[in-house]
C-alpha cells in the first residue's frame, strides 16, 4: 500500500485545533502552539487570525463539513483529559497506577506528546507510516522553534519516540519490543483517534 507524504485528515485536525487554539486563552479548549505549522494553511495565517472565530468555522466547514472543527476539538479535549488523567500521579488513596508509557497509534499530526502536561517519566511512542512521520517530525521541528520564541512550548518533546510503522503491513508488537526503552509491563496509555476517524 503505497503512503502518503501527508495526511489530509491529519492536516484536517491541525487547522481545527489551530482555530481554537486563535481564541482567547480563557475560552480555549484546545490549546496547540504547533497546530499552525502542522495544518498547511493555503492562506496566510494573520488573514484567519483577523478573520474572526466564525468566519474561520465558516473556512473549515466549506473545506471539510459542517461542524468539523467543533467536533475535532471536543475530542481532541476529550483524549487529553483522559491522557493527562491516566499519566497524573494517584491521589492517596486512589485505585489506579498512573500510566507511565503514552502509545498515540495513527497518531498523525498529534501534539498531545509535546503540549500536554504529563510528568517528565512518561515515555511516548508515536506509530504512524514513514511518510507521514518525516513530514511531522519536519513541521514539530519548525513549529517548536516558533513555540519557543513565543514562550507557549511545552518542554516534553525530547521524550518521543516516532516509529515509523505501515500498521497494515507490519506487527505493531514487534516494533514496540525492538525498542529498547519499551516496556511491555508497564501501565500504558493508548490513543487510537487518528484511526478512528
Amino acid at each position: 500500500m503505497a503512503a502518503p507524504t501527508t495526511s489530509g485528515t491529519a492536516r484536517g485536525v491541525a487547522k481545527a485545533r489551530d482555530i481554537e487554539s486563535m481564541l482567547p486563552p480563557e475560552l480555549r479548549l484546545v490549546d496547540d502552539p504547533y497546530a499552525a505549522a502542522m495544518a498547511g494553511w493555503r492562506m496566510p495565517r494573520w488573514l484567519l487570525r483577523c478573520s474572526g472565530h466564525g468566519l474561520r468555522q465558516a473556512i473549515s466547514d466549506a473545506l471539510t463539513c459542517p461542524g468539523y472543527v467543533q467536533l475535532m476539538v471536543a475530542r481532541t479535549r476529550l483524549f487529553d483529559d483522559e491522557v493527562v488523567r491516566a499519566c497524573a500521579p494517584t491521589a492517596p488513596g486512589e485505585a489506579r497506577t498512573p500510566c507511565t508509557q503514552l502509545l498515540i497509534l495513527g497518531a498523525g499530526f498529534c501534539t498531545r506528546g509535546s503540549r500536554l502536561p504529563i510528568p517528565p517519566h512518561v515515555s511516548v511512542y508515536e506509530v504512524d507510516q514513514p511518510s507521514v512521520q518525516a513530514a511531522k517530525r519536519r513541521l514539530m521541528a519548525e513549529a517548536q522553534r516558533a513555540a519557543r520564541r513565543s514562550e507557549r512550548a511545552a518542554s516534553a518533546s525530547g521524550r518521543i519516540v516516532y516509529l515509523p510503522l505501515d500498521l497494515s503491513e507490519a506487527a505493531l508488537d514487534a516494533a514496540l519490543r525492538a525498542h529498547p526503552g519499551y516496556d511491555p509491563a508497564a501501565p500504558t496509555v493508548v490513543t487510537v483517534e487518528g484511526l478512528t476517524q
